[in-house]
């Protein structure tokens, strides 16, 4: 009975830690999503950082606030 019991604890921990994998995956794709929309708003009037704080929140939104941006001129980006 007892080996059963530290079984099943053995089995819930391995459960709990796959989901923190999971999350901490998901994690890392969405602030690499983030970034990507960042570094595109880095060449336009919005700006990286702006970009990158609207794609944390969402990603679609970021991207679609960085495409309606407009485009930087060379002497501004030259600044």
């Amino acid at each position: 009975m007892a080996l059963r019991h530290s079984l099943a604890k053995l089995s819930n921990f391995l459960i709990m830690i796959d989901m923190e994998a999971e999350g901490f995956f998901f994690l890392v794709i969405a602030l690499a999503l983030a970034f990507g929309v960042g570094f595109m708003g880095g060449k336009r009037k919005i700006g990286f950082w702006p970009a990158f704080l609207i794609s944390i929140l969402n990603v679609v939104i970021g991207l679609i606030a960085v495409l309606c941006s407009k485009k930087l001129d060379n002497n501004e980006s030259n600044k």
